[in-house]
């Protein structure tokens, strides 16, 4: 199993969506001003693009054969910056 015990998962999984919430508010700044300098849908299109790259990526990390946690816990940061156009310029 990935974790030895059920409080190890909740720590980690509790840990892992603060982190993703903390690179989200950060992105919303950068996203919110690409979109006012250049096409806003252009910026969308792409942080969906780039989201949907990055939410297949996390995924697959999570096969069983892969039991890297750190890789993982970089893929989840990187669709939080992707994921962040959505609100900035939608």
């Amino acid at each position: 199993p990935l974790f030895d015990n059920k409080e190890d998962a909740e720590f980690f999984l509790g840990s892992l969506d603060a982190i993703f919430m903390i690179f989200y508010a950060a992105s919303m700044f950068f996203w919110g001003w690409l979109g006012d300098r250049s096409n806003p849908k252009t910026v969308v299109l792409l942080g969906m693009i780039g989201s949907g790259i990055t939410v297949r990526l996390f995924y697959i990390g999570h096969c069983p054969q892969q039991k890297n946690r750190q890789q993982g816990v970089a893929r989840r940061l990187k669709h939080s910056k992707k994921s962040a156009t959505l609100w900035t310029n939608g």
